[in-house]
């Protein structure tokens, strides 16, 4: 949203008249119009690897990351590292890979100790929850 910032990118991207564009001069008016901007921003950053666009804009100061797959995330080292991916057994699937929760406690493990219920599974016991409750 900052507009210093929108105009490195503008710069980097060598479409530094985008920044002087009427419609997309400040945040309010790039939001108003973003259904004209993002294309335009699209068709920009496919010209290059996500890798290469990444250093550029590190090296500029904006702030930025990648946007992953499923199955990236899955790959990612820092996300295995961290015990963010985690591997069970489902009676169907066999062993299934799944994401675990991002924060990490001290006395309070966020840890899943089973695989996702099959369609249907539990609702005998949620039905039963319900009328008790």
């Amino acid at each position: 949203g900052n507009d210093r910032l929108y105009q490195a990118l503008c710069k980097l991207l060598g479409r530094e008249e985008l920044a002087t564009d009427p419609r997309f001069t400040t945040n309010p008016q790039r939001v108003r119009n973003r259904n004209e901007l993002i294309p335009i921003l699209q068709e920009s950053f496919q010209k290059r690897e996500t890798d290469e666009w990444l250093a550029e804009l590190r090296t500029t100061g904006i702030p930025c990351g990648p946007i992953n797959t499923v199955s990236q995330v899955f790959k990612d080292e820092q996300l295995q590292a961290r015990g963010f991916i985690w591997e069970c057994e489902h009676p169907t699937a066999g062993t299934i890979k799944l994401s675990g929760s991002p924060m990490h406690f001290s006395e309070t493990p966020t840890r899943l100790y089973k695989a996702p219920p099959l369609l249907g599974e539990d609702n005998e016991r949620f039905l039963k929850e319900g009328q008790e409750g």
